[in-house]
């Protein structure tokens, strides 16, 4: 009789802490949200790659089985203090279960070149979170990167048909020959227009063209990308977010 209790008790001791390990387990997982990320692009082309006071592209798919909260995108220095942060709560990312997240976030003049981590974080309805990581790299400001004033289209008038002719002007400084000039819609998919006749251009010069917004755009909303290139491969781009194409 004593050993069957001494038996009886070392049962309940083992399912005791079985019950623990479990519960702990759960308590844990509760902290991890269920979300799945798809067909990521964090940085122009995917590339991981970005340049100090301009936007870095990113955009994925986001599904939940809890409806987000809000999404968040942190980078920071690798071995360093600099860093970048921002939180959207947007109507779009907010008590869905489901969204395409495209943003810009402005990478701050003063973020030295390097290596840096990137976090991309969906909280949901439960506080529960799960973030995307990898690391990008981030070139600091160049002084012999091409200089762009972009003059239309701007913020107050970003606004077109698909199949309409759009008019272009800027203002652009190059310590380099140009190469290459480029234009580009982006949206679900990248429409880009290589802009002709300025190849070779040097010092300070303005552009005055009209181009044709592709016909198979379709409607929606779109970040357009202006993007000077010189014979050296220094880029420089400016943007105009929102713009909006019609049918």
């Amino acid at each position: 009789m004593k050993n069957k209790k001494i038996f009886l008790g070392a049962i309940a001791l083992f399912s005791m802490f079985t019950l623990s390990l479990t519960s702990c387990s759960n308590d844990d997982d509760s902290d991890v949200a269920n979300v799945k990320f798809s067909n990521v692009e964090i940085g122009h082309d995917n590339s991981k790659k970005g340049i100090a006071g301009k936007g870095f592209h990113i955009e994925c798919g986001i599904v939940s089985t809890t409806k987000i909260k809000s999404i968040e995108v942190a980078i920071k220095q690798k071995g360093g203090a600099a860093s970048v942060h921002q939180m959207w709560t947007d109507a779009k990312y907010t008590n869905v279960l489901e969204t395409l997240f495209h943003e810009h976030v402005h990478l701050t003049d003063n973020l030295p070149s390097g290596t840096y981590h990137f976090s991309l974080i969906v909280t949901d309805m439960n506080n529960a979170k799960k973030s995307m990581e990898t690391d990008i790299t981030i070139d600091g400001v160049n002084s012999e990167a091409p200089v762009i004033k972009l003059e239309t289209p701007n913020d107050k008038a970003k606004t077109g048909a698909a199949g309409s002719k759009l008019s272009i002007k800027a203002q652009i400084t190059v310590k380099n020959p140009v190469k290459e000039i480029e234009l580009e819609f982006h949206g679900a998919d990248e429409y880009p227009i290589e802009i002709e006749g300025y190849e070779g251009k040097t010092g300070t010069f303005e552009l005055v063209k009209d181009i044709t917004i592709p016909a198979k755009c379709p409607a929606g909303e779109y970040h357009l990308h202006f993007t000077v290139t010189d014979s050296k491969g220094i880029s420089n781009m400016e943007e105009v977010e929102g713009f909006i194409i019609t049918k």
